[in-house]
């Protein structure tokens, strides 16, 4: 299977593709394709075209189909073309696995782990499902109430079942992984810490964004990441710290309820829906604090990419939300025991009001992390299970 002694050939297998699409497993997944690359194995990346050039031409991309719309009006993951995509990708991988020493494949959007285990039966490589989290049958329900989420929970379950190994990275998806007792082993990777994928900061700070300091909320528009809630909060800042500004950034179903609701504080609160990445990258380094009020999260990387630039973030403690296992309280932000108005505001003048030392333990944290957790880590960590066939 081994193409010489030291190069793997590995194909890495997800739907979205950074920048196409600009969610943190997208961003996660390139990253770790790239430093695999960069080990010096040949990696192809297995997805579908959202029209745009992936980042850097070391990993290989095979475009199974055109993209789709991923979601539905209501921010809800669409069936149709994610069974599609498995169809796909069981007949790829039926084909070409013999071209491959390892494949990964990511979970997402679950129906592809089952086609991947039929089409890999008898395979003689080494492969793993990559499972950035594990959603309780409670918030199934939420997402999809009724028959669809009991559906989604019975789908997760199965794919779990299938995954003939399975990397985990956040402390909380670990954990929910095992409580299942999977019947293939389970590997917890080091971490998703990387150096950042986007641009960095040129020249003068874009006139869209407020010229004095603000308060930054980055991510889809959808209930569980709460942007409702962070606008409230902004309007409080604004009042209690006259020119201090908000800035919203990010796509969803929420998006146009919350600019109507952002006018209404009467206070300086921009909400942005057609961002690019640099200045995405310009606002996670110009603002004074990340409020990330989101109460699920599977990892959180936009508290690793706004530590990059030495900004704090305030979270939210949840069950569901690993982007709490990312901060320090007093180091590198804080953590709101809950998702409540007064509670965030309190968390976010509190970082506010020591801002300076903050950004310097900031800086000091991300630094730490990026040595022990980091992406080049976790990539070394994969090589060693495929190489020592675990």
């Amino acid at each position: 299977m081994r193409s010489d002694a030291t190069r793997l050939r590995v194909a890495v297998v997800y739907d979205c593709l950074f920048p196409g699409t600009s969610g943190g497993a997208e961003r996660w997944l390139w990253a770790l394709a790239s430093e695999l690359a960069t080990l010096g194995h040949e990696v192809t990346y297995v997805t579908r075209d959202f029209g745009v050039a992936p980042l850097g031409d070391d990993v290989r991309v095979e475009y199974l189909s055109a993209a789709d719309e991923l979601y539905t009006s209501s921010g809800t993951r669409r069936v149709g073309p994610s069974i599609a995509w498995a169809v796909r990708v069981g007949r790829y991988l039926r084909r070409h696995r013999d071209d491959y020493d390892a494949i990964y494949v990511h979970q997402t959007p679950l129906w592809p782990v089952l086609t991947a285990r039929a089409a890999l039966a008898g395979y003689r490589g080494w492969w793993g499902v990559e499972w950035i989290e594990w959603w309780t049958k409670d918030y199934w329900q939420h997402y999809a109430p009724g028959t669809p989420g009991r559906l989604g929970w019975w789908v997760q379950r199965k794919a779990l079942l299938a995954s003939r190994r399975i990397l985990t990275y956040a402390a909380v998806t670990d954990r929910r992984v095992r409580a299942q007792d999977p019947p293939g082993p389970v590997y917890r990777l080091p971490g998703q810490v990387y150096g950042l994928v986007a641009p960095g900061v040129t020249g003068e700070r874009s006139p869209r964004l407020p010229a004095g300091p603000f308060v930054l909320t980055l991510g889809r528009l959808v209930p569980e990441k709460h942007p409702d809630v962070a606008v409230q909060v902004m309007a409080e800042i604004a009042r209690r710290h006259p020119g201090t500004a908000g800035v919203v950034i990010g796509r969803g179903p929420m998006a146009q309820d919350l600019a109507a609701a952002a006018r209404a504080t009467g206070e300086d609160i921009r909400v942005i829906t057609d961002a690019d990445d640099d200045l995405v990258v310009q606002a996670l380094a110009g603002a004074a604090v990340l409020l990330h009020p989101s109460t699920r999260e599977g990892f959180g990387l936009v508290v690793v990419e706004a530590a990059a630039h030495g900004t704090p973030t305030v979270v939210v403690d949840s069950d569901d939300n690993a982007a709490v296992e990312l901060v320090t309280p007093g180091v590198n932000g804080h953590v709101s025991p809950v998702c409540e108005e007064t509670s965030l505001t309190v968390a976010v003048e509190s970082v506010l009001t020591d801002a300076p030392a903050y950004r310097e333990r900031t800086r000091a944290w991300f630094e730490s992390v990026m040595a022990e957790r980091s992406v080049s880590a976790s990539a070394k960590e994969l090589v060693r299970l495929i190489e020592t066939r675990a």
